[in-house]
């Protein structure tokens, strides 16, 4: 039996274009409770320990500054981390020209990891019509804030085709074959994760450390400023 995914995927991609077909897939809904990214009801449990935790911890309404980075992997070239911002107010965070002072780097273009969520050609098309981003979760606890820089650092791994397909058949485990979803499983996080691949884990993480520490500094500097 051969599993229709590929061709009807590079059908539709065709028939519809990759960024609609993309648009579609992360947008999610609020309707199909059994299919992929289903919005859900309530917030995870994640979120809301991480919610109570910084609310236990931090007088979240005295916060005047405050950086988050949101990491993501699965989009992109491999290895290649897109910082993706928002674009729909003017504030600090969402300044282009800011954000790339801010990170700034000797060794690479900078301006080329950073996108705007919906932006065309980039691990961030898409998303314009997505909730749930670091801003309207975490990020809104501190609303108070004078300086907020909110971002999604999304690493690539694999063909984003591919990416899909075991998304597709964890789901179809889940619901129709549970004997089936412990491979499922695995090959999603086969796609997410490239446990094999030493240099890909050595690039996130200095990518990962490079973007936190200089917007620490950033935000450090700010303080006496």
């Amino acid at each position: 039996w051969m599993d229709p995914f590929l061709p009807l995927a590079l059908y539709n991609i065709i028939k519809h274009g990759y960024a609609n077909m993309k648009k579609s897939l992360v947008t999610g809904s609020y309707h199909h409770p059994r299919g992929i990214f289903y919005g859900g009801s309530k917030l995870q449990q994640s979120n809301k320990l991480l919610s109570t935790f910084l609310q236990k911890e931090l007088d979240v309404e005295q916060v005047d500054r405050v950086g988050l980075v949101d990491v993501h992997t699965g989009l992109g070239p491999k290895g290649f981390d897109t910082i993706m911002t928002h674009n729909d107010e003017k504030s600090s965070h969402n300044d282009r020209d800011v954000l790339i002072s801010i990170l700034q780097d000797n060794n690479l273009d900078i301006e080329k990891h950073i996108a705007a969520f919906g932006k065309e050609i980039s691990a961030a098309s898409g998303y314009d019509d997505v909730v749930g981003t670091v801003k309207g979760g975490i990020g809104s606890l501190f609303s108070n804030a004078k300086e907020a820089i909110l971002l999604t650092q999304e690493f690539g791994t694999v063909n984003p085709i591919f990416v899909s397909r075991a998304l597709r058949e964890e789901n179809a485990a889940y619901w129709h074959a549970p004997g089936m979803r412990i491979g499922a499983a695995q090959r999603v996080r086969g796609a997410f994760y490239l446990h094999n691949d030493p240099q890909w884990k050595a690039d996130i993480v200095t990518r990962g450390a490079d973007v936190f520490w200089k917007m620490f500094k950033y935000l450090e500097s700010n303080e006496y400023s």
